[in-house]
């Protein structure tokens, strides 16, 4: 009969599996599962280790995940050596059997745990949510994409507005510049035109007082 394993903490072991860094080396990731020490194992663990170590072969966190649970699933009642536990008490926090159920949790009405079923249901979640994060990625890139296009559009709209302004104002200072140069030969004419007279007989008077002398 195959020895019943010690017990270890699942829960603990996947929450390591899911983020995927080595609980003794937190800046390794892992690379196995030794499931007779209960423990996930990265680079410098296995080459530090003084002895041989079996593990399974873990790259990724599904894989990781998928090892704890099926050590977990396949692991022996220690009250009934015989029968794979396939259930988790929540009061007690232990895995039992098919014949510890009737026994323990369901005379003292504990909340149990079907633990295939649990896991299922866990993955089936997972993989919602992960085709929830797919939706919300491609909707996160094309709204990024719809604010470039609308900057892209606003941006172009405001250089023209400046550039229409620019223009309106250049052509508003030559036409300033024309009516002025126009109204300065209307004054100097007028000017000229009223001078005119008074020149005539100033240079009469000069003439006429060369002449005397």
């Amino acid at each position: 009969m195959e020895a019943a394993p010690t017990p270890f903490d699942h829960e603990g072991l996947i929450r390591i599996a899911e983020e995927f860094r080595c609980p003794v080396h937190p800046k390794q990731p892992l690379v196995g599962y030794d499931a007779n020490h209960h423990t996930f194992l990265c680079i410098l663990c296995i080459d530090g280790s003084s002895e041989e170590l079996i593990y399974q072969r873990v790259d990724n966190p599904e894989i990781a995940v998928d090892a704890v649970r099926s050590q977990l699933i396949q692991s022996y009642c220690p009250d009934h050596p015989t029968d794979n536990v396939g259930f988790y008490c929540h009061e007690e926090k232990i895995m039992r059997c098919m014949q510890c159920i009737p026994l323990t949790c369901v005379k003292q009405q504990h909340e149990i745990i079907e633990l295939q079923g649990f896991y299922q249901k866990r993955k089936l979640v997972l993989d919602g949510l992960d085709s929830q994060m797919a939706r919300l990625n491609k909707n996160k890139e094309r709204l990024l994409k719809e604010v470039g296009e609308i900057r892209a559009r606003e941006a172009k709209a405001l250089n023209k507005y400046f550039l229409d302004y620019i223009q309106m104002i250049q052509e508003c200072q030559a036409e300033a510049l024309e009516e002025l140069e126009n109204r300065s030969r209307e004054l100097v004419s007028v000017i000229s035109a009223l001078r005119i007279p008074e020149v005539s007989k100033w240079e009469e008077e000069v003439a006429r007082v060369s002449n005397s002398s």
